[in-house]
Order: C-alpha cells, then structure tokens, then sequence
C-alpha cells in the first residue's frame, strides 16, 4: 500500500509541471522537487509492497 501523501504529490507534481509551462525560470526548482519525490517514492516501495 502506497502512502496518500505520495499519490497525493504524484497528482501535484502533474499540476506543477503544466503550471512551470507558464514560468519557466522555476523549472529549475520544481524539477528538484520532483527528483527528491522520486527518491522518496523509491525507498518508501520496499516497506509499502514487502
């Protein structure tokens, strides 16, 4: 079972890449954002789906 607050985020993290459509000096960061995201979501799997 997945966290909420990582579906949550994986829905977000959609909004976020359409709204960096917009202002693209902050792709940057929101690219980082979702790095660490990914990060989280892969050491979270082992625990989620043993």
């Amino acid at each position: 079972m997945t966290h909420a607050w990582v579906n949550g985020m994986t829905l977000w993290s959609e909004l976020a890449q359409t709204l960096m459509s917009l202002k693209p000096h902050k792709w940057l960061d929101c690219q980082r954002g979702l790095k660490a995201l990914s990060q989280l979501q892969q050491a979270l799997e082992p625990c989620c789906h043993p």
